[in-house]
């Protein structure tokens, strides 16, 4: 059998840059990630401890996005857009001890993660929410609001109504 850092630092980016959604999909669920239905997984995703990684439906998790789940559960709820080259860590040093902490992220139905977000452990980001692209999430983030910065603070009310379905229709990713 392969070692796991064979399996997920060697096989795994091979594998999730092969070009076809449905086998980046297969892949996933045979690391044990729950994906719901109309999910679209792009090439060059990362994922780690897929056991503890929940996609919900019809959610876009772009190119190089990094899904950290050795600390605790990623929940994505659904209708997610999650653009290229964002991290979600649910596990970090202690800066006094060196020691691992870990804890949740659950991220609500509707949000919309911005390029190059980074979000920390713990975090809870709330429905139908906006992270801006470079945005450094620290804290929980409150229902129907845009935030950006580093860290992230509350940039203005999103009013945008719940009804939609993301569609994404590129063929090359």
């Amino acid at each position: 059998m392969f070692s796991y850092n064979f399996k997920y630092y060697w096989l795994q980016p091979i594998l999730m840059n092969v070009p076809s959604r449905r086998f980046r999909i297969w892949v996933m669920k045979r690391y044990h990630v729950t994906i719901g239905k109309g999910t679209v997984i792009c090439r060059k995703v990362q994922f780690r401890n897929g056991s503890n990684i929940r996609i919900g439906d019809n959610c876009v998790i772009n190119s190089n996005t990094l899904l950290d789940g050795r600390g605790g559960l990623i929940d994505i709820g659904n209708h997610v857009d999650i653009a290229q080259e964002s991290i979600i860590w649910t596990m970090e040093h202690d800066v006094h001890t060196h020691e691992s902490k870990g804890a949740d992220v659950r991220i609500g139905d509707y949000c919309w993660i911005g390029c190059r977000v980074m979000i920390k452990p713990g975090v809870q980001i709330g429905n139908s929410s906006v992270c801006a692209a470079y945005a450094v999430v620290t804290k929980d983030i409150e229902e129907n609001a845009v935030y950006g910065g580093i860290p992230a603070k509350k940039i203005s009310d999103r009013n945008r109504t719940k009804d939609y379905v993301l569609s994404f229709n590129s063929k090359y990713r």
